[in-house]
């Protein structure tokens, strides 16, 4: 009988031992079991793991190296951009005749590059003194020398003078002149600092500039300390020289 008792015994022990190992290999068999983890820690469960899979670690690849300059701009965008900037340049010039900025319809119909305003070129003098007497006297030269052209050629030529509008208007009175080429106002010099025609640490500080500007609307010609003598063959000279190309 004891013998007997000791069998049954073990054969329960035996049961236990496989429903345990059953009930387990189900908790490993799904992802969505979990194995009972200590009460103080921060979950209340640990989920289940694969039985003898590996951990996958997610390969991170080193960034590629390149040979590129990141800085380096495209030479396309490059220039499209240099185009921009410039009919920016000219938007906020005053016209005297309107006292109005141009803005940026006006800066289009003045820049040579834009169509349909296309012209060969645009020859700006410039001046950053007030009251320029060199200025001035190349303003009675071409009005001079181009009251006979036609529209087109003075069309390609204007002024910027750092005076007021109101200073240019009332000089222009009193010399009596109606000049056919237009006249600008830059009292705050954005114009003449876009294209870095007064630099403290040059002697081209206070001079007057003539500056070319051809149908590709890059950088202009730029020429300076202009003898107020010389503008008008320095002008029938940049028309030529433009119509050529």
């Amino acid at each position: 009988a004891i013998a007997r008792n000791e069998k049954n015994d073990e054969e329960d022990k035996q049961i236990v031992v496989d429903e345990d190992r059953e009930l387990f290999a189900k908790l490993l068999s799904t992802s969505k079991g979990a194995i009972p983890a200590e009460e103080d820690s921060e979950s209340a469960f640990i989920g289940a793991i694969q039985a003898g899979q590996k951990q996958k670690v997610k390969k991170v690849k080193p960034p590629k190296q390149t040979t590129k300059n990141p800085t380096k701009r495209k030479k396309s965008n490059t220039t499209e951009n240099e185009k921009v900037a410039q009919r920016l340049h000219f938007e906020s010039l005053i016209d005297i005749d309107t006292s109005h900025a141009l803005g940026p319809i006006g800066a289009a119909t003045l820049v040579p590059w834009i169509p349909p305003f296309l012209m060969d070129c645009l020859v700006v003098f410039v001046d950053p003194r007030p009251n320029s007497g060199d200025l001035r006297q190349t303003i009675k030269y071409l009005t001079s020398s181009f009251h006979d052209k036609d529209e087109k050629s003075m069309r390609q030529v204007i002024f910027v003078a750092a005076d007021t509008v109101q200073e240019m208007k009332s000089w222009l009175q009193r010399n009596g002149l109606e000049t056919p080429i237009r006249v600008f106002s830059d009292a705050d010099l954005n114009f003449t600092t876009a294209y870095k025609l007064i630099d403290d640490e040059t002697y081209h500080k206070w001079s007057m500039s003539m500056l070319v500007f051809d149908t590709k609307g890059i950088q202009p010609q730029i020429l300076r300390h202009v003898e107020p003598s010389y503008a008008v063959q320095l002008t029938l000279d940049a028309m030529e020289s433009s119509r050529n190309n």
